[in-house]
């Protein structure tokens, strides 16, 4: 799969050919500001320790069963958590899903890796999935009901790319649900739109922690990352840097630097 990245988002390092897998991106010098969310282990609304260990989450269990979701809320016009995903953005999400796996699944199983992530427990839809009578267009389930929704939420390592800023809020561009759906390419060439489902673990890393991609875990097979829209019904959402509530920090990139959602990049 051949897929040509403007110069504004260089790609440092990617395995194999032309699959962005979020090892490395390296920020552009494009005049824009950039954002990186911070690991739990860096931040102190977590202690510098990962959630798990903070929440004292499964204590007594193997360290491979202490990950939990690297979830960061963000925050939107209005007070809600949630944006709609109408057909076109649920079309979008699953074929930014089967680029990341290069498309070497058959459909069914990416409707299985599908159903995986979309279903009610999982942190991006939270409830507002299949099980709660929302229609999921991709598997054609309660067609009639109300769109299936994303929460308002990233996840640590990933990048955001700033619009304006507010005092202490900063805003972030997204994409628009009011527009046409861009295509999966698009979305995939812009890291500050395609974000990753990261995990935070208890298990060291010389550098602190090891925040690990979110494996489909489909056929025994670890290397793909899990990638989703960081979409709204605006065009924005926001991050209040003095918010006592808040679940993670953010720290301003240099135009440049290389940073992996991941860490290490290959975990």
């Amino acid at each position: 799969m051949n897929v040509s990245f403007p110069p504004e988002v260089e790609l440092y390092r990617y395995a194999p050919e032309s699959l962005p897998v979020a090892d490395f991106f390296k920020i552009p010098d494009d005049g824009q500001i950039y954002w990186q969310v911070m690991y739990d282990f860096q931040t102190d609304v977590w202690g510098k320790v990962p959630r798990p260990i903070a929440l004292e989450y499964k204590k007594f269990s193997p360290p491979e069963e202490r990950s939990l979701p690297a979830t960061v809320p963000l925050k939107g016009p209005d007070a809600g958590e949630f944006t709609p995903l109408t057909e076109p953005f649920q079309v979008l999400w699953h074929g930014m899903i089967d680029y990341a796996s290069e498309a070497s699944h058959s459909f069914d199983a990416l409707d299985e890796v599908w159903r995986n992530v979309t279903i009610s427990g999982r942190a991006l839809t939270d409830q507002h999935s299949r099980g709660q009578g929302f229609a999921d267009y991709i598997l054609g389930e309660n067609i009639d009901g109300p769109p299936m929704a994303i929460k308002y939420l990233t996840m640590s390592g990933n990048m955001l790319r700033q619009k304006r800023r507010s005092g202490t809020k900063i805003y972030f561009e997204t994409i628009d649900i009011r527009k046409p759906a861009p295509s999966v390419e698009w979305v995939m060439e812009r890291p500050w739109l395609c974000h990753w489902a990261t995990e935070s673990t208890v298990i060291r890393y010389k550098y602190g922690y090891v925040v690990s991609r979110w494996h489909w875990n489909f056929h025994n097979d670890y290397k793909y990352g899990t990638p989703f829209p960081l979409v709204s019904h605006t065009g924005e959402l926001w991050f209040d840097k003095s918010d006592p509530h808040n679940k993670g920090e953010l720290r301003q990139l240099e135009p440049g630097e290389k940073i992996s959602v991941y860490n290490p990049p290959e975990a």
